[in-house]
């Protein structure tokens, strides 16, 4: 009986080295930074390195709640990935401008004058511009819309 104790005693002692040695031959390998994948990191576009089309001075009549007309004006610059998407856009800049009016006629002036809403605003007009392409891949090319301006009166 105290050879099988021993000999249980020993094979327990052998897989214990075997594991512990195990473990640190893989703990040392898997945080050597030497060992390590290292991922690409994304890096998000850079607006400086974009083209963009600006639509000055837009005036857009909003929906009437009373008697009194109110109007917006406004500057939107549109931010495209480079100069071949501008391109494009500068032959349709009526478009661009009709997406926008669709986007705010709807739109009492009660609803714009919160001071947040020129913010909320800039993703349903981004949208609006980008339904005008057909192509998922020139939509993508319409990087971001930036308001500089925005009056309510």
């Amino acid at each position: 009986m105290a050879k099988k104790a021993l000999i249980i005693i020993i094979i327990a002692v052998v897989f214990g080295l075997v594991g512990a040695g195990a473990g640190v031959y893989f703990m040392m390998n898997r945080f050597d930074p030497n060992k390590q994948v290292v991922e690409p990191e994304e890096t998000g576009f850079d607006l400086k390195d974009g083209s963009s089309l600006a639509l000055n001075d837009v005036m857009i009549s909003l929906k009437k709640t009373g008697s009194k007309a109110s109007y917006l004006k406004a500057s939107f610059v549109i931010v495209f990935e480079d100069e071949k998407a501008l391109a494009t856009a500068e032959k349709m800049t009526d478009y661009y401008r009709d997406a926008i009016l669709s986007v705010f006629e709807s739109k009492t002036a009660e609803e714009l004058s919160d001071s947040n809403k020129r913010n909320e605003m800039k993703e349903p007009v981004l949208e609006a511009i980008r339904s005008l392409y057909n192509n998922e891949e020139d939509r993508e090319k319409i990087i971001a819309v930036m308001i500089p301006s925005f009056i309510v009166t």
